[in-house]
């Protein structure tokens, strides 16, 4: 089997499983009728993640014969799986696939590392992808991103520049949301020359290996406007 058909029939299969089940046991107290809504919306979810998934990743005709390597695949379905199901929104799935993606085309998929990330970029809100996204740019042009420190506070204002009020209406707004963002790891608040800042850590430039947020939120954007 060609590895993006199995990364798609494993999405199905192992995520559809898991929702027949849940659907069983809200059948008994809710009723049919209601277990009924449920069960299309999680079948609605799970093509929406499916597509996602055959759309961002793209693996060619790799081989799988490892069994390390097809464990770390499962394992990397059925997290992508869960976020379909809890209902992570489309980006979110997006940025998962992308990330898979990301760490399949440099060498192999590693679950540990999937898993660190994976409950990170279910929660962002589309705010802080956005923040995240254009932070990753700026720090990414640097020549040595261990100086992102001394050039903090002025990438921060390109940021904001970039953000307010295109984006996000207010720089009190953007300060919210950064402040928000620190929980995942990927900000950090500075003290340094002309007050404080936030630039991004080492955490976000391992996702960076992987992935750009900023692909995702144009891909999505660009998915959205086909469907109009």
């Amino acid at each position: 089997m060609m590895a993006g058909d199995m990364f798609a029939s494993l999405v199905g299969a192992l995520v559809s499983d898991a929702a027949a089940k849940e659907n069983l046991a809200l059948a008994s107290v809710f009723g049919a009728s209601f277990s009924g809504a449920i069960q299309a919306l999680r079948r609605k979810r799970l093509e929406e993640a499916r597509d996602i998934l055959i759309e961002d990743v793209k693996i060619g005709n790799k081989d799988l014969n490892d069994a390390a390597q097809i464990e770390d695949v499962i394992a990397c379905m059925l997290r992508y799986g869960r976020a379909a199901q809890e209902g992570a929104a489309r980006l979110n799935l997006r940025l998962l696939a992308l990330t898979i993606n990301g760490m399949y085309s440099r060498s192999r998929l590693i679950s540990d590392e999937f898993m660190y990330f994976s409950d990170t970029l279910s929660s962002l809100r589309r705010e802080e992808a956005i923040i995240l996204g254009v932070f990753q740019r700026h720090v990414f042009k640097l020549q040595d991103p261990a100086n992102r420190r001394e050039e903090g506070f002025e990438i921060q204002k390109e940021v904001i520049g970039e953000i307010v009020p295109a984006y996000i209406g207010t720089v009190e707004e953007f300060y919210a949301y950064c402040g928000s963002i620190l929980r995942t790891g990927f900000l950090e608040l500075v003290n340094g020359f002309g007050g404080s800042f936030y630039i991004t850590t080492p955490i976000l430039d391992r996702l960076s290996k992987y992935a750009s947020i900023e692909s995702a939120l144009s891909r999505e954007a660009a998915k959205k406007e086909t469907e109009l």
